[in-house]
């Protein structure tokens, strides 16, 4: 690598560094091997350069802390990629102060353009989680790659929906690619970067902050062709999320809530004031979908249909009588024995079947639903 891009990688991993710093300095000084080569004084005249930032600047040895960055991302299995290169995210490169630089363990590839941003609270109620998942599962068996944010709740219930249908998810980090958060999710991580990729654009070593977690967002609504909305009080981040969305004249759409739940004003207000349009079902966004993306999510969705209709036709008399009950929600085993007269023993062996062929799926608690 030449001096310049381990400039540019010293550079961007800077405590303190914001993309529209970095940014503003390279456009002041000509390239991030100039910008380190700067006097101090020089380097205050840029108004986004905090003393801070000017001092880590001019103590750093760019050069050293570059080749640390790079074996450190030998050893995680992760790429860089910087704005400018062939292989970086295109539709990130066109966002206000793209990431110079990218981390990405797993791998990036260009069907992934064809995504959606799932985003929300981290305290979703079990609708919001189940909202979460449920669409996620209908994204990513139309071919449509899920992308979110990998904070606990309806993040990690999205990227689960989507790992569960055996689709592609992309984790967007607010810290550094090397810094286990959410703490319990590693494996998670790992199973992520095994099934699409997991992202950051801070330094390997950076912790999560109040500062990162908003830049994070942009990049997650940067990435994909949309964004939907889940549950979200006015006080999420998912509204970052969105807002960068608007921003970037790209679809916004919001699952609808009860009026009087905390989650779920964030989101409603969104469809309150135009700014998002409603999500019921994962066809609904279809329409909004670019032309090269339609004619491969159709097929897809054809086939898929196929596929169902094969199940559904072979299944028995007892498994037709329970899969009724379920068409209008969840339904708890129990209700389910009650309804359709069967013993419960009965009940449980044709679900377990059900669930085999793909037609039922459980939730928590013993409660069933059609796929």
């Amino acid at each position: 690598m030449d001096e310049g891009k381990l400039c540019a990688v010293a550079l961007n991993s800077l405590p303190y560094m914001h993309p529209a710093t970095y940014h503003a300095l390279v456009a002041r000084f000509g390239s991030a091997r100039a910008v380190f080569k700067t006097g101090r004084d020089q380097l205050s005249t840029v108004r986004e350069a905090l003393p801070a930032m000017v001092d880590v600047i001019k103590t750093c040895d760019p050069v050293k802390l570059a080749e640390a960055e790079m074996a450190l991302a030998q050893k995680l299995e992760a790429k860089i990629f910087f704005l400018g290169d062939y292989d970086y995210p295109a539709s990130l490169a066109d966002i206000h102060a793209a990431p110079p630089v990218l981390y990405i363990k797993g791998e990036w590839r260009k069907e992934d353009r064809l995504s959606f941003a799932i985003v929300g609270t981290r305290r979703p109620t079990a609708y919001g989680r189940h909202m979460a998942q449920k669409i996620a599962e209908g994204l990513a068996k139309a071919g449509i790659c899920v992308v979110s944010g990998f904070a606990m709740g309806v993040d990690v219930a999205a990227h689960k929906g989507a790992l569960r249908a055996g689709g592609r998810t992309v984790a967007v980090l607010g810290c550094g690619l090397n810094i286990n958060y959410p703490a319990d999710h590693y494996s998670l991580k790992n199973k992520i970067a095994q099934n699409g990729a997991v992202m950051s654009q801070f330094g390997l070593t950076a912790a999560p902050g109040k500062t990162t977690f908003p830049i994070r967002n942009r990049v997650v609504a940067g990435l994909t062709l949309g964004t939907i909305v889940v549950e979200a009080p006015m006080s999420s981040g998912a509204l970052i999320t969105a807002s960068a969305a608007l921003d970037s004249g790209k679809e916004v759409f919001a699952v609808p809530g009860p009026v009087n739940a905390k989650n779920s004003v964030g989101a409603n207000r969104l469809i309150q004031r135009g700014h998002a349009r409603l999500f019921m079902e994962v066809e609904d966004l279809f329409d909004s979908l670019p032309d090269f993306a339609r004619g491969w999510v159709k097929e897809r969705q054809m086939g898929l249909d196929l596929v169902a209709q094969k199940a559904i036709m072979e299944l028995t008399d007892d498994e037709n009588v329970v899969v009724k009950i379920l068409e209008n929600g969840e339904v708890h085993i129990d209700e389910v024995a009650g309804l359709c007269g069967l013993p419960l023993g009965k009940v449980s062996a044709i679900l377990l079947s059900l669930e085999i062929k793909g037609v039922v799926k459980q939730s928590a608690g013993k409660m069933f639903m059609r796929s």
